[in-house]
């Protein structure tokens, strides 16, 4: 697949709220420019950086202005990217499939896409609070698609991002 067939487009969900819709195998990634912090929920694949980097620059960014990559989940079409941001965090169970490099769990071998190796820097916990100036995210444990997964809630504007837990039409994914 070419870069232009792959080509990533940018929707403002909320000021300084955007989604970055990609084709698959790979999932969407969400901005969320906080006044103190810029936020990336998942990071997509690993050969979708470029496009990613791109979208970023559309929106005046670089990759080193990304002060986190919070990963909804372990699986390759939601972390491939990471390593090319400085921090990330994960639920602790994510964090440690990660670490392990746990291909069967991370599904990078069955769709062989092998994932650089990156270590989780932060292991979240449910109701841990990720404060944006602006924004503010809560962790929800989600468990269900994977052990590891989290939905994030912005309770002051009443969003969820649910990774792969709901998918899309409101299907629920693992349950």
């Amino acid at each position: 697949m070419s870069t232009d067939e792959r080509k990533t487009k940018i929707v403002e969900l909320r000021p300084g709220i955007y989604q970055f819709r990609v084709e698959r195998p790979g999932s969407h990634v969400y901005l969320i420019r906080g006044q103190v912090k810029n936020v990336l929920i998942d990071a997509g694949t690993a050969y979708n950086f470029e496009n990613l980097r791109d979208c970023l620059a559309e929106l005046g960014l670089e990759p080193g202005q990304i002060h986190l990559v919070v990963l909804t989940h372990e699986h390759f079409d939601h972390i491939g990217a990471s390593p090319f941001f400085y921090d990330t965090a994960a639920h602790r169970l994510a964090a440690n499939k990660i670490q392990l490099q746990d291909e069967f769990v991370m599904m990078s071998k069955y769709f062989d896409r092998l994932a650089k190796p990156f270590q989780v820097d932060i292991c979240l916990e449910g109701e841990t609070i990720i404060e944006l100036g602006n924004y503010r995210l809560t962790v929800l444990h989600t468990p269900g698609h994977t052990s590891g997964s989290i939905c994030l809630y912005e309770p002051d504007h009443k969003l969820l991002f649910t990774g792969d837990t709901v998918l899309s039409e409101g299907i629920l994914s693992g349950v």
